[in-house]
């Protein structure tokens, strides 16, 4: 992961000069949405849709290929009621708390525009490969005797994404931004998957 984070940081640095020189090549992303866990089963079966926020900044090599450095961030909610209710727990009154997942990516990708630039609407396809930080925060149970604390775990694990999406011009310097995606972590039992759709802004 810091290989990731140092040459992130590096390529932002660049960005930033890049704009003081007026360098046409370069791309800046924000984006936010909403993901859908998918794998492990309990991943998608306990965990409700989250959301997503990220930024990046890319570099067109040529009008059709830019290089992209990006960072993404889920967040999901543990559904303790389905749980509760999948293991026959309901009505011994028992509540749980916490439990919230998140991931957050740091990745290099290559992102290919299927229509070239002044076309307002062009399609995109994306591919890239990173790092990602899986962590499950600290889960409470409460019962008619008392409470208990289980402490939560986080992994580190190489990832692949893959993605998707639109670019609609919206002025010279700015697109608006539609990415379907798909995220796998390679975690140590089982690979943790997960579908996130953005809404963003590109800035050129």
């Amino acid at each position: 992961m810091k290989v990731i984070i140092i040459s992130t940081l590096l390529l932002l640095a660049s960005a930033t000069t890049a704009f003081g020189q007026g360098t046409n090549g370069l791309e800046l992303y924000l984006n936010s949405g909403i993901s859908f866990p998918s794998n492990p089963d309990e991943f998608a079966d306990y965990w409700s849709t989250g959301f997503n926020f990220g930024g990046g900044a890319g570099y067109s090599v040529d009008p059709n290929l830019t290089l992209v450095a990006y960072f993404d961030y889920n967040d999901f909610n543990f559904d303790d009621e389905r749980f509760l209710e999948d293991y026959g727990f309901t009505g011994y009154g028992i509540s749980i708390t916490g439990g919230e997942a998140s991931s957050i990516t740091l990745s290099g990708n290559l992102k290919v525009t299927l229509l070239p630039s002044p076309e307002p609407v062009r399609p995109y396809l994306l591919g890239g490969v990173g790092w990602t930080r899986i962590s499950i925060g600290d889960v409470t149970i409460y019962g008619p005797g008392g409470s208990v604390t289980v402490e939560g775990e986080s992994e580190t694990a190489f990832s692949v994404l893959l993605g998707a999406g639109i670019d609609f011009t919206l002025t010279e310097g700015m697109d608006l931004f539609i990415q379907g995606g798909y995220s796998i972590a390679f975690t140590e039992e089982e690979s943790t998957e997960i579908f996130p759709v953005k809404l963003g802004i590109k800035f050129k």
